[in-house]
């Protein structure tokens, strides 16, 4: 079949109709089973937006545990409270929270419970969520 081939010839030729058949596999690999997929950009966004949620759904998480401890009640004296310790009460956030301790370092010590409507933010709805979980020590 190669009798009139020199070896460098011959080479050649058993080069190209190595590279002839690998195309014709690879032409009917393709069309049998689809292209090959690609990562693209998009897949990398739809990543960094579960990563995004799954931050958002740790830092809700994170604000529950602030909220609650081991046993499930927060007793805070109010007249010694950080503004840490009244972020974990319900309905009480940072700002309310820090309005607390500027009413009782500006009035003075609490001397009943329900003076702590007097500082703005807590009001009659508020203070029943956190009536069971606040107290005043008597010295």
């Amino acid at each position: 079949m190669f009798s009139g081939f020199t070896s460098k010839e011959k080479t050649a030729v058993i080069f190209l109709l190595f590279s002839f058949i690998a195309g014709l596999f690879l032409y009917w690999y393709r069309s049998n089973f689809g292209p090959v997929p690609q990562t693209s950009s998009i897949s990398f966004k739809q990543y960094e937006g579960i990563s995004n949620k799954q931050e958002d759904l740790n830092k809700k998480q994170n604000k529950l545990k602030k909220k609650q401890t081991k046993s499930g009640i927060i007793k805070i004296d109010i007249n010694k409270g950080t503004a840490e310790d009244f972020e974990k009460l319900p309905g009480i956030g940072k700002a309310t929270a820090l309005k607390i301790i500027k009413y009782r370092d500006s009035a003075g010590r609490f001397k009943k419970l329900k003076e702590i409507t007097n500082v703005r933010g807590i009001g009659e709805k508020t203070f029943k969520k956190i009536e069971p979980y606040i107290f005043i020590k008597n010295q």
